[in-house]
């Protein structure tokens, strides 16, 4: 079986290091095949160039660099894209997706699950705030969304060869892959594990991308918008065909309600088409 291996790096160059000799003693000692594609771009510092080094010595480790720095799940993207193993693994490079839990993800894999899910028992150094936002970010989207996604799970992941086809498939733009993965339906299982401290540098993931990320799932806003807009256009209905009665044939004792019904109407059907601008 081929393990591909997939993380994305932003400069990284202070922990790259450490971080690979920790996963190739690890994949060395597996009895499957592997390749490791590390996704960079836009780094400012040496990352590229030490994964260059890299490939010169193990030819299983290679470089997919982008034209910038598109984001995290961009980078998930492109590697999903270029990985050719039987199994994908993404995770990060940071030292706090630890590569000892991959045999755990191997043995769940061949259990029969076809998404090995990861859920952070503990997380080290992230801040009460973090922590916060995590719980909110979570117990929000969950309550709005018809699909549930698993609280303090991580992008640190196994999925088979049949799941990382059809997320190909998907033509989402803007991607959140969390959500998409739970949407999905395959059968998975979690895998609880510790996340030990970042080996060094400091974390790329600000709040102000963890915001992003909640407003790349818009499956939430797009089901709700369209339920309210609905409803809007079902009880503007009357008010319409009430007011056009009135100016057709005249009616006096009806003009009152009918000015207060047909301005209600009109506001409702102004939220009928914010809920659908917000859905596009």
């Amino acid at each position: 079986m081929l393990i591909s291996i997939v993380i994305p790096v932003f400069n990284e160059e202070e922990v790259l290091f450490a971080f690979h000799q920790q996963l190739g003693s690890l994949l060395k000692s597996l009895s499957h095949d592997y390749e490791v594609w590390h996704v960079a771009g836009g780094s400012t510092d040496r990352t590229s160039a030490m994964i260059r080094q890299f490939h010169k010595d193990d030819n299983k480790i290679k470089l997919l660099e982008l034209s910038r720095n598109y984001g995290h799940q961009a980078a998930l993207t492109a590697g999903l894209d270029f990985a050719t193993g039987d199994v994908v693994i993404t995770m990060d490079g940071d030292g706090q997706h630890p590569p000892r839990i991959i045999p755990q993800l191997i043995d769940a894999f061949e259990q029969g699950n076809d998404v090995m899910l990861t859920q952070r028992r503990s997380t080290g150094e992230i801040s009460y705030v973090a922590k916060l936002f995590s719980k909110t970010f979570y117990r929000l989207i969950n309550r709005l969304s018809e699909s549930e996604i698993v609280p303090d799970s991580a992008d640190f992941r196994l999925l088979s060869r049949e799941v990382v086809q059809d997320i190909r498939s998907l033509h989402e733009q803007h991607r959140f892959l969390r959500g998409m993965i739970s949407w999905m339906g395959f059968q998975q299982t979690i895998v609880p594990f510790d996340a030990p401290p970042r080996m060094a540098g400091r974390s790329k993931f600000s709040h102000r991308r963890r915001l992003q990320c909640g407003k790349l799932y818009r499956k939430a806003n797009l089901r709700l918008s369209r339920k309210y807009g609905d409803l809007c256009f079902r009880a503007a209905c009357p008010g319409i065909y009430s007011a056009q009665q009135t100016v057709r044939y005249s009616r006096p004792y009806q003009s009152a309600d009918c000015r207060w019904q047909g301005g209600e109407s009109i506001s409702i059907y102004r939220w009928l088409l914010v809920g659908y601008w917000t859905s596009r």
